[in-house]
C-alpha cells in the first residue's frame, strides 16, 4: 500500500464531537488489513473562521457537511510520514488550503501530494502552533491548541496510549515490533530512530506535565485517544523513559 487513497474513500468513523468552544476531534478506522486500528483528526478553528485539520480523515457527506459549517478549511496538516492516507484527496477538494508537514517527513509526504511547506511556515496565532520536540527528529512534532478552557497538546505516533492487545492484524504487529501496548508510553520503534537526547525529550514531557493551564493530550493512536486528565498520563510516559 502506497499509503495513500486515490479517490475519496470513507472508512467506518465516529461523530464529530466539540472538544472545547474551537477545537473538534473525530475518530475513523484505518483500511484493511489495519481494520482493528483507529486514527484521529483534530479540527481547530482559528479567531478568523479558518480551520486547521490536523491528520485529515475522509469522513461521509453529512459530516462533512458539518465539518464545512464550522469555517473554511485552510490549513492541512500531515503530521508524520506514516499519515497521508486521505492527504491528496483533501488537498483535491480544498486546493487553496495551506498543506504543511514536518520538515523531516516532506520527502516522503511529498511523494504523495503537493507540499506547500513545513512546521516553520505555519503562521502562528493565538489558536494554534506547531512545534517539534527537544530531543527529537523533527520528523514529527506537536501541535498546541489555546481554547477558553485551557491548552491541548495534539501529538502524533510518537506518543501511545494502547492499553488493550488489537485484535487481527494491527494486533501482531504490535506484538511482533513492541511498539509497546498495556500503558501510556513512547512507541518504542519511533523512539529508537527519532529520539536523539532522551534526557531533553523527558524535559520536555515534564514541561508539559507542569504546565497550570494544559487541558488535555490527544495521541494518534490510543483507547482512548483525547485524554481528558492529561497530567497522569505524560508522567506515566515519563516513567517509562
Amino acid at each position: 500500500m502506497r499509503g495513500v487513497f486515490e479517490e475519496w474513500v470513507v472508512l467506518e468513523h465516529g461523530p464529530i464531537e466539540s472538544l472545547a468552544d474551537n477545537q473538534w476531534h473525530v475518530r475513523g478506522a484505518l483500511p484493511p488489513p489495519l481494520a482493528s486500528g483507529r486514527r484521529g483528526m483534530t479540527v481547530v478553528r482559528d479567531e478568523h473562521g479558518g480551520l486547521l485539520l490536523h491528520n485529515p480523515v475522509a469522513l461521509d457527506s453529512a459530516a462533512m457537511a458539518e465539518l464545512e459549517a464550522l469555517g473554511e478549511p485552510r490549513t492541512l496538516v500531515v503530521p508524520g510520514p506514516a499519515h497521508r492516507l486521505d492527504a491528496a484527496n483533501f488537498k483535491r477538494r480544498y486546493p487553496k488550503a495551506q498543506l504543511l508537514c514536518p520538515t523531516g517527513a516532506r520527502e516522503h509526504v511529498a511523494t504523495v501530494v503537493q507540499v506547500d511547506g513545513t512546521y516553520e511556515d505555519h503562521a502562528s496565532n493565538g489558536t494554534a502552533s506547531l512545534s517539534y520536540l527537544p530531543g527529537m527528529k523533527p520528523a514529527e512534532g506537536v501541535l498546541e491548541v489555546r481554547s477558553a478552557d485551557g491548552v491541548t497538546l495534539v501529538f502524533n505516533d510518537i506518543l501511545h496510549n494502547i492499553l488493550e492487545r488489537l485484535p487481527g492484524v494491527m494486533g501482531y504487529l504490535y506484538g511482533r515490533f513492541r511498539i509497546g501496548v498495556g500503558k501510556p508510553t513512547v512507541h518504542r520503534g519511533l523512539g529508537r530512530e527519532w529520539i536523539t537526547d532522551r534526557a531533553q525529550f523527558r524535559a520536555q514531557l515534564s514541561r508539559f506535565a507542569e504546565r497550570g493551564d494544559l487541558r488535555r493530550v490527544i495521541v494518534a493512536h490510543g483507547h482512548p485517544a483525547v485524554l481528558t486528565e492529561p497530567v497522569p498520563y505524560l508522567q506515566a510516559v515519563i516513567a517509562t523513559l
